[in-house]
């Protein structure tokens, strides 16, 4: 699960970090309501699939999603963000958005 409707996340000033750390799948697409804002990092990981919509998310320059099985990362398109993610596959980690 991760997130739900229900939960709202404020970082407020400063840098901050979000870690979501799950037994299991991932997956914040069903989280339609969720407020994530002022939070500059997330680092998600799951022990199985990994499944994040951050489109709603405002604020985040730095994503890490971790998982077992199939990962999939939808983003707010880069021209509307201040610091654009850029999406790379690496080996050990199979998917991570890095400020660039």
């Amino acid at each position: 699960m991760g997130l739900t409707s229900l939960d709202a996340v404020d970082g407020g000033a400063g840098n901050d970090t979000l870690n979501i750390t799950v037994i299991g799948a991932l997956d914040t697409t069903a989280a339609v309501n969720a407020v994530v804002k002022n939070i500059e990092t997330a680092n998600l990981v799951a022990t199985g699939a990994v499944t994040v919509d951050s489109t709603g998310w405002t604020g985040l320059t730095n994503l890490t999603a971790n998982g077992i099985g199939a990962q999939s990362v939808t983003q707010r398109p880069l021209p509307t963000l201040l610091l654009p993610l850029q999406l790379t596959q690496v080996p050990a980690l199979p998917y991570k958005a890095v400020k660039t």
